[in-house]
Parts: structure tokens; C-alpha cells; sequence
């Protein structure tokens, strides 16, 4: 994916409300008393492609490595992006960084295991449990009371 640089006005445009949203996020989250650091599943319930990375690091971290495939078998991918965004002026790196094809891939791969894992393991198995604690769902019980 190529990208253009951003001035600092589109740069504060994208930032203020994209803070503004994680900040009131957070907020609400623990107003209700979710049980989760995640947005989306502490929000509505459902786990995103990314729930799983968090304990596969630390499954990882304690020496578990078939348990860290478990809980997201693309556990490796995300320091590699990051690794790659930050290194990106490096000429080998940017060409890497500029490989279109490669992008689509690991977007196409995160699809592919999330899909996977819902119809495998959702609404019950770990890390794929749906969150009855969650905002929407907490708001549909008390409106159906």
C-alpha cells in the first residue's frame, strides 16, 4: 500500500477524534464493568480478529508456544508489520513496504483465521467467547426486562 504523507492539519483532523473515540471507549467500557481491554468485544460483544494476540504473547512469554498458536496463530505477524513500518525508509524494507500484494495477504490472512475461528470456536471457547458483559448486549437485556 503506498501511502501520502499526511500535513499536520489532516494529521490533527484524524488524531483528535480517533483519540477522542478511544478515550470515551475506555470510559464506557468500564462504567459497565466489561471484562475486557478490547473496544470492539468490550462494546459489542463479539471478538475481533486481533482478540487472542494479547494471551498468545503471553503464553509465548511463559514458554507455551503450541498454547500461543491457540489463542492466535497469526501471533507472529504483528511485530513483523510493526517492524516494517518502522524501518520502512530502509531501501530492502521499503520495497517490502511497497508490496502491495504482500499487504492484501496478511489482510486476507487475518480474514481468513477470523472467519475460521468464529465458525470453529465462537460464541464459546476462549478467546472467541462472546462478551455478555459487553455494552450493546448489557443495553438489550435492560431493554427487553
Amino acid at each position: 500500500m503506498r501511502f501520502k504523507k499526511l500535513t499536520k492539519q489532516q494529521l490533527k483532523d484524524f488524531l483528535i477524534p480517533t483519540v477522542g473515540i478511544l478515550v470515551f471507549s475506555w470510559y464506557i467500557i468500564h462504567i459497565v464493568g466489561s471484562n475486557t481491554r478490547c473496544l470492539i468485544r468490550g462494546t459489542i460483544g463479539i471478538p475481533c480478529p486481533g482478540c487472542g494476540l494479547t494471551r498468545a504473547y503471553d503464553a509465548l512469554l511463559h514458554g507455551h508456544i503450541l498454547e500461543a498458536i491457540y489463542y492466535h496463530p497469526l501471533f507472529l505477524l504483528p511485530p513483523i508489520i510493526i517492524f516494517i513500518l518502522l524501518f520502512r525508509k530502509h531501501p530492502k524494507i521499503n520495497n517490502i513496504y511497497n508490496n502491495d500484494k504482500l499487504w492484501w495477504i496478511i489482510i486476507g490472512l487475518f480474514l481468513l483465521v477470523y472467519i475460521l475461528r468464529m465458525v470453529l470456536m465462537f460464541p464459546d471457547q476462549l478467546p472467541m467467547q462472546f462478551n455478555q458483559e459487553a455494552i450493546i448486549p448489557t443495553i438489550y437485556r435492560n431493554l427487553i426486562k
